[in-house]
């Protein structure tokens, strides 16, 4: 739970990367998953061949294309989450230092604190 709250306290670009991502992720594959039966519906498995050249062609270049989308939109995703773990992970760094200075250094003085400098 603490967890989810951190997460709403994270930069909203971050937030936005990564719903927008998710959110088109999971759009394409619904396409992907409406297109593929008609895909299929163009092949015939007993002569193993193609019905319609040109419309199997055509929709197979867009499922191909949609395909190739949604994987550069994952990974555009994986770089948003690890942008947002960054940011959560440098807020609660701010965080604990404020708290207590020594948390930072691993809970040993530094060489500055040890010269009261």
């Amino acid at each position: 739970m603490e967890r989810i709250c951190r997460l709403e306290k994270a930069e909203p670009p971050c937030l936005r990367g990564l719903l927008s991502s998710w959110l088109l992720v999971a759009g394409l594959e619904v396409v992907l998953f409406l297109l593929h039966p008609k895909l299929d519906a163009l092949l015939d498995p007993e002569t193993r061949s193609i019905v319609s050249r040109h419309e199997f062609k055509s929709l197979h270049l867009l499922y191909m294309n949609l395909s190739t989308t949604q994987w550069v939109v994952t990974i555009l995703y994986i770089c948003a989450t690890v942008w947002a773990w960054r940011c959560l992970d440098r807020s609660a760094m701010a965080g604990a230092a404020l708290q207590n200075p020594a948390a930072c250094s691993g809970g040993h003085e530094t060489q500055f604190e040890k010269k009261g400098i």
